[in-house]
């Protein structure tokens, strides 16, 4: 297997694919977000500090079902709101559409599963694995061991790729690697072990007690979305349009009031902006 560049490969011992081995697992590198920048042979993905979105990747190839992808948590900034979102897609990945965010703008055609993670998994440094089982469920897992549902129905009758949106507070993730079965085990091809993770590049305001507002470049301020709420300024419920918003979702957005935020969970479920279920 030949070095990937803008890694250390050549010095890492020569493998050679056999039946116990997936395939490599990096991220597509032409079909990816117009704010996503990949390295280290595109096993690591990051985004640019002036925006909250436009952070979309996908897996280099269609992944097995059953097989968990396992990543980090590599740099987070915390003065947006929302995190990480993973799931899958059946839709072959191009450069021609890949759209700003995964919810709504990937989940909007039939072919795309995605939803955000629990904010604990979201936290820097954090080590997730995610995964599809045959029955469509979407599994994730963090260190502590506990496996939380991520979303259900996905279609495992086409070939799936990895969907990956950097998105909001979590800003660069890596892949480490990926493996399916539990007494005989198969694995993606081996890499370097990522160097450790360090905060300083990460902009921990709130862990710090207080929250700054990040600095906008001209290219940001084009964005064809505003940024999450969470800042000073007070957003307009998206429901009844004459109340603040006040209350958030799982999804990460502020946008109901709490009289419209009760009828929403009772009667509808999910998210009005995202469609997100709310749980």
């Amino acid at each position: 297997m030949k070095a990937l560049p803008g890694t250390n490969e050549a010095h890492w011992p020569p493998h050679s694919c056999g039946r116990g081995c997936l395939g490599p697992l990096a991220f597509h590198t032409v079909a990816v977000g117009a704010r996503l920048s990949l390295s280290q042979g595109a096993r690591r993905a990051e985004r640019a500090k002036d925006t909250f979105q436009q952070g979309l990747a996908f897996s280099c190839r269609p992944v097995q079902v059953g097989e968990r992808i396992r990543l980090r948590v590599e740099r987070s900034d915390q003065h947006w709101e929302g995190a990480l979102r993973l799931g899958f897609t059946s839709v072959l990945p191009s450069c021609a559409s890949v759209p700003a965010m995964a919810l709504p703008g990937l989940t909007a055609t039939p072919g795309s599963w995605v939803a955000p993670i629990p904010a604990v998994y979201a936290q820097l440094g954090m080590e997730v694995e995610f995964w599809v089982k045959a029955c469509g469920r979407v599994f994730i897992e963090g260190s502590d061991r506990k496996r939380y549902l991520l979303l259900e129905g996905v279609d495992v009758r086409q070939e799936l790729w990895a969907v990956i949106d950097v998105y909001g507070q979590t800003r660069a993730v890596q892949l480490l690697g990926s493996k399916k079965g539990k007494f005989w085990v198969q694995r993606s091809c081996p890499v370097p072990p990522p160097a450790r993770v360090s905060p300083g590049d990460s902009c921990l305001c709130v862990y710090n007690g207080r929250r700054c507002q990040p600095r906008h470049s001209s290219t940001s301020q084009q964005d064809p979305t505003s940024p999450p709420a969470g800042w000073n300024q007070q957003e307009d419920c998206s429901v009844c349009l004459s109340e603040n918003a006040s209350v958030f979702l799982p999804c990460g957005h502020r946008c109901l009031c709490e009289p419209c935020a009760v009828r929403v969970t009772a009667e509808f479920t999910t998210c009005p902006l995202c469609r997100c279920p709310i749980v």
